[in-house]
């Protein structure tokens, strides 16, 4: 008899690629039908590429604040905080003076929804959706495993959980829309 076990991605074991517009760079963390999530690094003011038909959330990873242009409506995204919104819009980052992370949730608009959750400990999965938890500021642990801010754990079981003593966790729910 097998046993699975939940599987961890740490951006250190992903490579990272240009951004659409090459003004920024990201690590694609996970994939799956209609939905992908990265971990973009931003160095500086820049507009972020557009994703027509694509909706997106962003979380901020780490402690720094980020702030948006929305199709010119400022959005100050906080440490445990999340934004969504279209991948047609135009957005720019605001302000950044020293590089920032964020977690890049992008779901194809009719195939896919997204919910995002805070979390103090990441447990057994919900039924029906694809569940993902994400380490945003501090360090978590899976067993053994370090998980560094900026890693996902996909649950499997009822055996594994993730422990948050002194982390910022979100839960990712993902939903076929069809």
């Amino acid at each position: 008899m097998t046993s699975q076990r939940s599987s961890v991605v740490r951006p250190e074991d992903v490579a990272a690629e240009a951004w659409r517009n090459g003004l920024g760079t990201t690590r694609v963390l996970a994939k799956g039908p209609g939905w992908r999530i990265s971990l973009a690094q931003i160095a500086d003011d820049v507009p972020f590429s557009r994703y027509p038909d694509v909706d997106r959330v962003l979380l901020p990873v780490g402690d720094e604040p980020l702030a948006l242009l929305v199709d010119d409506e400022r959005r100050l995204l906080r440490p445990g905080t999340h934004t969504a919104f279209p991948g047609e819009a135009a957005v720019r980052t605001e302000g950044v003076t020293e590089p920032v992370r964020v977690l890049n949730v992008m779901v194809e608009r009719g195939a896919c929804t997204c919910r995002i959750e805070s979390a103090d400990v990441a447990g057994p999965p919900p039924e029906g959706d694809e569940t993902l938890f994400a380490v945003l500021a501090g360090e978590a642990r899976l067993g053994a495993v370090t998980l560094p801010p900026g890693s996902l754990v996909r649950p499997v079981g009822l055996s594994e959980t993730v422990c948050a003593r002194d982390a910022r966790l979100a839960l990712i729910r993902l939903r076929s829309a069809r």
